[in-house]
Formats: structure tokens, sequence, C-alpha cells
């Protein structure tokens, strides 16, 4: 993992030094912070340290964040008895799950354990269903 930072940190070592010292601070006030809930261990060693993400504003993908926003509207809209999701993206089927009942398809299906989610096997080419039987 450190040899990831080493360049980074050749390139301007006081301010990469200055960012590893802040985050150090951090990680010791938010351990001292989290004795008062034990809900998780927190040791150096579970660490993930984000380095250069301290920035002011959250990036994203455009892609992976308006198509699930605008199908999530549109799930909401037409307000359906269950969602068959080809090939989208896992997270939004997960989280859709919540409200209706999932099918998600997919060539290589997940191996995840949710109510409401189902994840299947399917090639595109040769969908287990009738195509019309969507609509």
């Amino acid at each position: 993992m450190i040899r990831k930072f080493i360049p980074s940190f050749i390139e301007r070592p006081i301010d990469n030094l200055r960012t590893y010292i802040n985050f150090v601070n951090d990680f010791l006030l938010f351990k001292k912070k989290s004795k008062e809930n034990s809900r998780f261990e927190i040791t150096w060693k579970n660490r993930n340290p984000q380095l250069f993400d301290k920035t002011g504003n959250t990036s994203f993908d455009i892609h992976y964040t308006y198509h699930p926003a605008w199908a999530a509207r549109i799930i909401e809209k037409t307000k359906p008895a269950k969602h068959i999701d080809i090939s989208s993206t896992l997270n939004f089927s997960a989280i859709v799950s919540a409200f209706i009942p999932v099918e998600f398809y997919d060539y290589r299906p997940a191996n995840i354990v949710l109510n409401n989610l189902t994840s299947k096997k399917a090639d595109l080419t040769s969908l287990p269903f009738w195509s019309w039987a969507l609509w």
C-alpha cells in the first residue's frame, strides 16, 4: 500500500507529510470518540486512508449517478408490482428491493442475500422470459 503513495510523497513531500499527519490525528481523535459507542472496533490495521479525498465537493460518475436516479423516479411514478433489472447496477437493485420485489439478471449473477431481491444468470441474447412479458 505504501508503494502507491511514494511517488506522490516525492513530488510534494511537505504537503503530503502534513496530509499524513492530519490523517493520523483524525484517526486518533476518531478512535477516542468511538469509545463512547463500541459498535465498531477501531484499529490501525483496519484503516483505509483516503489521504487525497479531502476536497470541497464530492466527485461522482455522471452515468452511474443520474441513470439510477432517473430509473428510481420512473419506478416511483409507475409503482410496478415488481421490477425486472437486466444488467443495470446491483447497488440500484439492492436499494429498490427495500420497496418492491426485484429480479436482477446479469451474465454473472451476484451472490447477495436481501429480502425482495433475487439475482439470476441471464444472457441478453437469450433471456429466460418473453420480451413482451415485461410490458
